[in-house]
């Protein structure tokens, strides 16, 4: 299943930067991974490398989306040790920018970053 997502900026960061989230319409999310009111763990790939993430869920708001920080994920590893990144700076290496529309691949609790759309 692909939906597409939004890239959109939360706080500013100690260095200046500001935080990105991916958020996902509720019209959209019949099939995605989520859990009510909590958080889901996602694996993410993105330009080949694959992140833990959470994908959000809260009744006060009326979109999913996925946490602005996430761990690189490596399997010999226990998950939670791997090193811990700013969503931010994923993003921005792989050349997305705030208010970017990217495709994201679904297949259970397994995702990818496919495209952006102009």
């Amino acid at each position: 299943m692909i939906v597409t997502g939004k890239i959109t900026s939360g706080h500013e960061y100690s260095d200046g930067s500001r935080s990105m989230e991916i958020m996902f319409s509720l019209n959209d999310i019949d099939n995605l991974p989520y859990v009510q009111n909590d958080a889901s763990i996602v694996k993410l790939t993105i330009r080949e490398i694959t992140y833990l993430i959470n994908l959000r869920h809260t009744d006060n708001n009326s979109y999913l989306w996925f946490s602005p920080f996430c761990h690189v994920f490596k399997a010999e590893v226990n998950p939670q040790q791997g090193q811990r990144m700013r969503l931010t700076d994923v993003l921005s290496s792989a050349g997305f920018r705030v208010n970017d529309s990217v495709d994201i691949s679904f297949e259970g609790t397994t995702a990818k970053l496919i495209s952006k759309k102009s």
